[in-house]
């Protein structure tokens, strides 16, 4: 069966979906792992935890403000590498370290692609732009 939904709820998920990521005190943030990838129930690793991207606040424009069914993020700020690591996954975090949403992330077939997968100890890491889009079907 296909799914196919109008723009208006797509763009309704997306923002209340994402939106989670403003609760907390302060602004969310964007965080890289290292290691297998974990249920996104799961609490996560502070060993594991290479960079923490600061999102603005709030985090995401409104879904549909710039194409329907996609949210973008506004300026993600830079961090340095923490530790050494192969990068294997992402997770948009509120304040508080709630995971709203996790991503597989590599070099090759993955949800957040990087040129270079691995990040090196106090290396800055960049993200110039983060979409998330719930496809039209």
């Amino acid at each position: 069966m296909t799914f196919i939904s109008a723009d208006a709820v797509r763009n309704a998920l997306l923002d209340a979906v994402l939106d989670k990521c403003d609760d907390g005190a302060s602004a969310g943030s964007l965080t890289f792992f290292k290691g297998t990838v974990p249920s996104p129930n799961t609490a996560r690793s502070a060993p594991d935890q290479l960079a923490l991207l600061p999102l603005s606040d709030p985090s995401f424009a409104a879904a549909g403000a710039s194409v329907a069914g996609r949210k973008d993020a506004n300026s993600i700020t830079d961090d340095t590498a923490a530790v050494a690591g192969i990068v294997s996954y992402a997770r948009l975090e509120d304040s508080d370290g709630n995971c709203i949403a996790q991503f597989t992330s590599g070099e090759a077939a993955e949800e957040i692609v990087f040129a270079e997968s691995t990040f090196t100890t106090n290396a800055t890491i960049r993200v110039t732009g983060f979409k998330v889009a719930i496809p039209a079907s």
